[in-house]
């Protein structure tokens, strides 16, 4: 259990089945982050784009998307 709620939370990674897919299951918010050998290969393939909520260059740009300053 966490202290926030579900929809709170954001499921950041870089691998659609260990990371997004497993967000998703959970029912939350996923972001799929170009970063690492994964992140770039995944990151322009069409169904991994659909499932994810976001896909980011780096964690400074999730966070600038999550607090608006983007």
């Amino acid at each position: 259990m966490t202290p926030v709620s579900r929809e709170e939370i954001l499921y950041v990674g870089d691998h659609p089945d260990h990371d997004i897919t497993a967000g998703r299951a959970a029912r939350l918010r996923t972001a799929l982050v170009r970063r690492g050998p994964w992140g770039h290969l995944w990151s322009h393939d069409p169904a991994v784009r659909a499932s994810a909520h976001l896909v980011a260059s780096s964690l400074d740009e999730i966070r600038q998307v999550l607090t608006g300053t983007r």
